[in-house]
Order: C-alpha cells, then structure tokens, then sequence
C-alpha cells in the first residue's frame, strides 16, 4: 500500500477515535516511535496522518510536555496582539482606528463560530525590545493568532516555531521573515488604494494631480499621471513641499500627520486655495470632522477581521495569500 493511502487510513482511524470519545479530550497521546509500532507504519507516515489531524485541530502540540488530544467542543480561543495597552489610544488616530475596527470586527464572528477574543499587550511602552515573553507562553500549535503590521516581526520566529496558526496583515511588497508564506497573509493593496483616488479627481477633471509621499509612508510604487512630492510627516514639512502648487489636486499620503489643526479645512491648514480638490490616501489618519469634508480611501478592517476569524476558525488550517482591497468615501458635506 503506498505511504499515502496508509497516513490516510491511519488519519480517519486517529479521528474516528477522538470523535467517538475513544480518545477523550485532554488524552496525552503516545510516543511517536510507539504509535507507528502499534499501527505497523513508519515515523513519516505517521506524522503526516498527525499533521492532518492538527491542522484540523483535534489534537494540539505543548511544548516539552507532547502531543493532546484537543477538546472539541470548548471555545476556540483566537489571540489578538497588541503593542501596548493603550497602543489604540495613544499611538495616534490610525492606530486607534485599526486595532478598534478589527477587535469590533472580531467580536461580531465570534459567537458565530464558537469563538473568546483575548487580546494581549505585549509591552509596557510600545519598545519591541521590551517584549514579556512569558505573555506568550501560552501559545502553541492550536493557538490561532492575528497580527497586524510589521511591528511584531520579533516574535515571528516563535510563532513559527510553536506551530501557532497566524493570520498576518501586511503592508504591501514587506515580507518580513521566512515563516511567512507558512501563514494566512492579508496584503494591503496599496496601489489600488492611489488608484481609485486617482480615477475619482480624474472624474473631476482634474488633469495635474500631486501625492504627498513621506519617509512614514510605505511606498506604492509610482502612480502613471501623479507627480510625487517628497516631504516629511510633520505640518511644517508638508507645507514646505506643496508652497510650490502648480498642482489642481493633491492626494493627501502621510501616514500620520503632526501638528494637523483639525478644526480647519485642509486647505486653511496647508494654505492652499479652497477650490483645489484634497483627497486622503487613508481616512484612519484623520479626524472625523476633516474626514466628511474630503474624499478618501480606507481598507474595511471590520470586514477583513470577520473574514480572518473565519479562515482560523476553519477546520484545517490553509496557508493562503490574500489582498485586502481598498474602499472609496466620498465627501458626506
């Protein structure tokens, strides 16, 4: 019989025994070199079968102690990083915007799919350097995880190696550590998110249209018919590169802008006529009220979060890469 019928067998043998109660949940099961004896197969065959069936999670890896037999019935548990524990709060607009969409977007599956949501802080002061490991201690191959942006790259190399199955959002063009293409990828569509901008002040008429592109923002490529204009995050920069004009719309693309006066329009802020046409590359960056008054783009992340919930929750667990695609606001006043 070839090697792949037999882990196949052996596969609905394993399950067939969890699913009956022959193996209860919480069972410790035997030493690799004794199961593949008692069932008369090799190692490899047998881990392939037992790959199967943690991949579907009837049975869980812990580290130093072996492998479980895993409770089906008790909610599943999906982890949700974040930086700080006011990271939402005090690390600026988007930030705020993200990580409250995506737990919001979490919540709403989660009864759905039999799901807890815990969220874990994983330092005292937003430094990767100050990382409590022992928060992660937990965590081990029938731990789902999400994680959004580069920030969490430290602890790339033990999720990879706990097993954890990971739902990641990247920016697009980062490819952070080798374990990533072993783990569900949400990529950003960033080129779209310039694209639909552009298509909207073309639409306006607009014929010399100008992007804002700073050192905090991550780089789309060049845009066919937008002129780039080089400048830092901060107010003063950004003055500094559009004091030039010659431009009839300007797509506003820093990732967060300090020293924004939000009770003035963008163009009182940057002193630019009221009559040139400003679009924001990302609404998260912008106060609600500046947000109305302009046209912008923004990536659903309640919608990405429902989605990544379900993909983690799926019986077995498919590496995939997926793009996030960008919306379209337009002016509510």
């Amino acid at each position: 019989m070839r090697t792949p019928q037999k882990s196949l067998e052996l596969y609905e043998i394993l399950k067939n025994r969890i699913r009956t109660g022959d193996l209860p949940a919480g069972t410790l099961l035997p030493r690799e070199t004794e199961q593949a004896e008692e069932f008369g197969v090799a190692r490899g065959t047998l881990r392939t079968a037992l790959r199967n069936l943690e991949e579907e999670g009837l049975i869980h890896r812990v580290r130093g102690q072996g492998t479980f037999v895993a409770d089906v019935n008790k909610p599943l548990t999906v982890t949700y990083l974040l930086p700080c524990a006011d990271y939402a709060s005090a690390s600026g607009i988007s930030s705020h915007r993200t990580h409250s969409e995506m737990i919001f977007g979490l919540m709403q599956e989660a009864v759905k799919y039999n799901c807890k949501i815990e969220a874990i802080p994983l330092t005292p002061d937003n430094n990767p350097q100050h990382i409590n490991w022992k928060l992660l201690e937990h965590l081990n191959s029938d731990s789902r995880v999400i994680v959004v942006g580069s920030w969490f790259r430290e602890i790339f190399p033990l999720l990879e190696e706990r097993g954890c199955r990971v739902a990641l959002i990247l920016r697009e063009h980062e490819n952070l550590h080798p374990s990533v293409p072993n783990w569900q990828v949400w990529q950003m569509n960033d080129r779209e998110r310039l694209n639909i901008l552009k298509q909207y002040l073309t639409g306006r008429h607009c014929r010399d249209i100008a992007r804002t592109q700073s050192s905090d923002t991550s780089s789309a490529g060049h845009i066919e018919g937008v002129r780039e204009l080089k400048c830092e995050s901060d107010i003063a920069r950004l003055r500094e590169a559009v004091s030039d004009g010659g431009f009839d719309a300007l797509i506003l693309d820093s990732a967060i802008i300090n020293g924004i006066d939000n009770r003035l329009t963008i163009q009182q802020n940057f002193a630019l006529p009221d009559n040139l046409e400003v679009v924001l590359a990302d609404r998260n960056c912008f106060d609600e009220a500046i947000i109305r008054q302009n046209a912008s783009a923004f990536f659903p992340y309640q919608e990405t979060a429902r989605q990544m919930l379900a993909a983690l929750a799926a019986g077995r667990y498919q590496p995939f890469l997926r793009q996030i695609n960008p919306k379209f606001q337009g002016k509510q006043i």
